[in-house]
């Protein structure tokens, strides 16, 4: 592995980071600046659009929005190259989608499974083109 691939491996797990908090903190603008300008991005396995941003913001702004908390966690991040400028990259991703209860306590759901990624260099850096959500496993809490 040469420098510039090593360096570019950490900008895109950086990148995979960046999304998930714009998920997790309703950051819209974050989420866009994740995505090139013509990203599609695949929630049908959720029963939600592929679609660009424009369809994909307001499903997420309505699904995400039943929920007070949510904090999706990656890992096991991979990418391949595909050339100097085109990757495909997988991470496997947690998330708790949680409401506060009476007594205090959380109710909700855990969520796993992974996304499927095409990845472009523009001149802001590595940027998702394509997104695909595989769910795996999901627990009522």
């Amino acid at each position: 592995m040469t420098p510039e691939e090593a360096a570019d491996r950490v900008e895109i797990g950086d990148l995979f980071v960046t999304y998930a908090r714009a998920l997790d903190t309703r950051d819209w603008d974050g989420l866009a600046a994740a995505l090139t300008p013509d990203a599609v991005v695949d929630y049908s396995a959720f029963d939600g659009p592929r679609a660009g941003l424009a369809e994909v913001v307001p499903w997420l702004q309505a699904n995400l929005g039943s929920f007070a908390l949510s904090q999706h966690f990656v890992g096991n991040v991979q990418v391949w190259f595909d050339g100097p400028d085109e990757a495909r990259g997988r991470c496997e991703i947690i998330n708790p989608m949680l409401n506060p209860r009476d007594g205090g306590r959380l109710g909700g759901f855990l969520v796993g499974g992974s996304y499927e990624d095409r990845l472009v260099r523009t001149t802001e850096g590595w940027r998702i083109a394509e997104r695909v959500a595989h769910p795996s496993w999901l627990v009522e809490i």
